[in-house]
């Protein structure tokens, strides 16, 4: 065999090691972005909206009312979440029920990447019910996260924007039962919304 077919073997020999070494590291990197994909940890995030008769208050400043300051807050919010967020909105007080203790509502179904229709649902929100079953809301907002995630095990965000305490004999406790029963990691979160105070 001449030099020349010599040549010709060493290149091919040669561009087929390249070609492997390629695939050798492109197999490499997807092995490394998938066990990457599976380190991200579900995340969840549950407001609660306090739509009663109260929020038509004014705060300080006189040109807000509570309820315009709860929008804004939750609206900015949740714009900045990340798309994987899963995201609810539960209110409670809205009149959506002529029982005021059980005056309750799903607003916004949890799904991620709902951020716009948070922003469009809870802009519409008026105040409308005397009484404000925050606890109520809570347990459904959990409620629905187990029903409609039942693998989640990641950490949640409960997020309860007020203008006060719930007026239906509220137990606060029974929402860290219900979260302890279920074995999620909850954070609860209270953003007050009251005259002296806007949410931010």
């Amino acid at each position: 065999m001449g030099n020349s077919g010599r040549s010709l073997i060493i290149t091919f020999l040669v561009i087929v090691a390249i070609l492997l070494l390629a695939l050798i590291g492109l197999l490499s990197y997807n092995i490394w972005v998938l066990g990457q994909d599976d380190l991200i940890e579900d995340s969840a995030t549950l407001y609660l909206v306090d739509s009663s008769v109260r929020m038509d208050e004014p705060l300080g400043d006189g040109d807000t009312t509570r309820l315009e300051a709860a929008q804004r807050f939750v609206s900015q919010s949740a714009i900045r979440l990340p798309e994987t967020e899963i995201i609810s909105v539960h209110v409670f007080g809205s009149g959506a029920s002529q029982v005021g203790c059980e005056d309750t509502m799903l607003l916004v179904p949890l799904s991620a990447g709902n951020q716009n229709a948070v922003v469009d649902r809870v802009g519409g929100l008026q105040a409308a019910s005397p009484d404000a079953p925050l606890v109520k809301a809570a347990l459904e907002a959990i409620e629905e996260l187990v029903d409609t995630q039942p693998d989640f095990s990641g950490t949640v965000q409960l997020i309860i924007v007020t203008g006060g305490d719930g007026t239906c004999n509220d137990d606060l406790e029974q929402i860290v039962r219900t979260a302890n029963f279920y074995g999620l990691d909850l954070e609860i979160i209270f953003v007050p919304v009251n005259s002296n105070r806007e949410a931010g």
